[in-house]
């Protein structure tokens, strides 16, 4: 039986977008790429000790959580990221608060300014949200992604590895079919081009790489692909189960907006 999730984040064969059905808020990022990451891995679209692992287009909230949840299933990942660290945008939020409880009054927890997780299913997500200014954030995520570096560094670590590379346009690393061309549903990898060899010392200039799935969480420029992928998905209000939070909610296709 086809994931819910996966299906509702999919524009192409192995190919997942998570800024094309969205809320902004940060909450929303890490929830869903949650889903999504846990999701590669149990339908073992990505699978531990496989060379051809995840590649994650932005390093964002959404796309570092998505990264570390994946690693920690033994998935091993890269990521791409255009500005010199990762939660760039978020750091820039310095005048804004960012509450994950901001509209769950009337609920208990809505006062309480943290992720609202239970206990059993908090290790489920690495990046842990509390209520601050987006640069305060965005600082509290760069902690923990020095320590999970730190872990990935230590002798007897079993999970994946997340290789970082900064200063790189993740849209020169598009994997996106063209118009008309349907790759064959038993392929186990996508090819992904790009320069390469700008970010791996010793590769062939013009070559490209192999992922057995792609997840962007960057604002792709719609595309003929894209548009006919998108169309083809389930319609606008489809329910999406969230066994992270025990809850099902609903996620409507809005138009890309900055994180808040």
């Amino acid at each position: 039986m086809p994931d819910q999730t996966l299906a509702l984040h999919r524009v192409q064969h192995r190919v997942y977008d998570l800024t094309g059905v969205r809320t902004g808020s940060v909450r929303d990022q890490l929830l869903r790429s949650t889903l999504v990451a846990e999701a590669l891995c149990d339908q073992q679209l990505v699978r531990p000790g496989v060379e051809n692992g995840l590649l994650v287009l932005g390093a964002g909230a959404a796309g570092m959580n998505a990264a570390m949840a994946a690693a920690s299933r033994g998935v091993d990942v890269c990521v791409l990221e255009i500005e010199p660290r990762p939660f760039s945008r978020l750091s820039l939020a310095t005048w804004r608060r960012v509450d994950p409880c901001e509209y769950d009054w009337p609920h208990p927890h809505h006062g309480a300014g943290r992720f609202p997780l239970l206990p059993a299913a908090a290790h489920r997500v690495p990046l842990r949200q509390r209520r601050a200014s987006g640069a305060r954030l965005a600082q509290l995520f760069m902690h923990t992604w020095q320590q999970r570096l730190t872990l990935q560094a230590a002798v007897g670590w079993c999970g994946g590895q997340v290789q970082l590379h900064t200063s790189a346009d993740a849209k020169l690393f598009l994997p996106l079919q063209p118009a008309g061309v349907t790759p064959t549903t038993a392929a186990t990898a996508i090819d992904v081009p790009g320069p390469w060899h700008t970010l791996q010392p010793g590769a062939v200039a013009g070559k490209s790489r192999r992922f057995a799935a792609v997840l962007s969480c960057i604002a792709l420029a719609p595309s003929a692909a894209l548009k006919t992928s998108r169309l083809a998905r389930r319609p606008c209000g489809a329910a999406m189960a969230a066994p992270v939070s025990g809850k099902t909610t609903t996620a409507y296709p809005t138009r890309a907006s900055p994180e808040r």
